[in-house]
């Protein structure tokens, strides 16, 4: 794994964190670098709810944005991301709560920005060094002066317009600045209106739930609270309520029996394709309709969901085809 580099580079360097404030942003628990970090008051962000809950067994306090941004570190660890604007907003957040002369480290896999982040920790005044190992790369150095103000603004919500839609999202959100084909080939098949109770599984930063012909009671849920933020900016003046939860996960789901729900659900866990996503938030849907209830769910064509579907909901139809895509309409017996 890519956060074991942290250990071994703070055991080459001789680095201790007994007693000090110490911060991570976006990491994956792992057990061998926790233990370095056990004397340490150690906070962590992690917006992705399946990644926060790995951490429920350390010793680590999950913090929002607004707790760590309010507080001081002598070291910050980062596991940085392949979309760049997300990866200096992290180093940007991180310096900007870093004492004088702190520590920064960050570690990516060589395919996933890896290799990119000794040029942007030195964009940022950082005299960086460098460790690589297993196709992934350890980048660190120390804090000498604050980062510049357009890397911490451009991590923050913004409007975005595309086409005719207008928004707010944020790097580090799935597909942050545009308008998703398939939900958009999902938004013009549902029917002329939704009504009752439902929910828009794996909301993103809220184009379904804005845009849906939507005279109900909504539930919007996302495993990423930066995405539930967003869809919270976008809905403000409509009835919803928003849910933090792990839709692959069917046991944590705790909702009201619904009417209808939408979703053009996540197939990709990094780079790796992985049907597996979709397979769950199927059954998720199943167990949370009511009986009579109506799913609707976009997919790239190519995707082994119908099986599932059929095996699920005796009453499924395609609504439509075409572009790649397809749309299921599934209605529960």
């Amino acid at each position: 794994m890519t956060i074991e580099l942290f250990d071994m580079v703070c055991h080459e360097q001789d680095f201790s964190f007994d007693g000090k404030n110490v911060l991570f942003l976006h990491g994956q628990y792992n057990d061998k670098f926790n233990k370095r970090l056990l004397n340490a008051a150690l906070d962590v962000w992690q917006p992705f709810l399946p990644y926060a809950r790995q951490w429920e067994i350390s010793n680590a306090s999950l913090v929002q944005e607004k707790d760590f941004l309010g507080k001081k570190y002598a070291a910050a660890f980062i596991e940085t991301t392949k979309q760049q604007k997300e990866t200096e907003y992290l180093i940007a957040a991180a310096l900007s709560v870093l004492e004088d002369n702190g520590l920064l480290m960050c570690v990516a896999a060589n395919n996933a920005g890896g290799t990119r982040l000794p040029k942007t920790l030195t964009s940022m005044d950082i005299k960086a060094e460098s460790f690589s190992k297993n196709k992934a790369r350890c980048v660190w150095g120390r804090k000498r002066n604050e980062p510049p103000k357009a890397f911490l603004e451009q991590g923050a919500l913004q409007h975005i317009t595309q086409e005719t839609y207008e928004f707010y999202s944020r790097p580090g959100i799935y597909g942050w600045n545009k308008v998703d084909q398939g939900s958009h080939i999902l938004l013009h098949a549902l029917p002329e209106s939704l009504t009752g109770t439902g929910a828009d599984f794996g909301c993103g930063y809220g184009f379904l739930s804005m845009n849906a012909p939507i005279s109900a009671k909504l539930y919007c849920i996302d495993a990423d609270s930066r995405a539930l933020e967003a869809c919270k900016k976008n809905m403000q003046e409509q009835d919803a309520t928003f849910v933090w939860a792990d839709l692959t996960d069917t046991a944590s789901v705790a909702l009201p029996a619904l009417d209808w729900i939408i979703m053009n659900p996540p197939f990709h866990e990094g780079k790796q394709s992985n049907a597996t996503i979709g397979q769950a938030f199927i059954k998720t849907a199943y167990n949370t309709l009511r009986r009579k209830g109506v799913l609707y769910m976009v997919a790239n064509a190519h995707l082994p969901y119908e099986t599932i579907l059929q095996e699920l909901f005796p009453h499924c139809k395609k609504r439509h085809e075409g572009n790649g895509y397809k749309v299921y309409e599934a209605i529960k017996e």
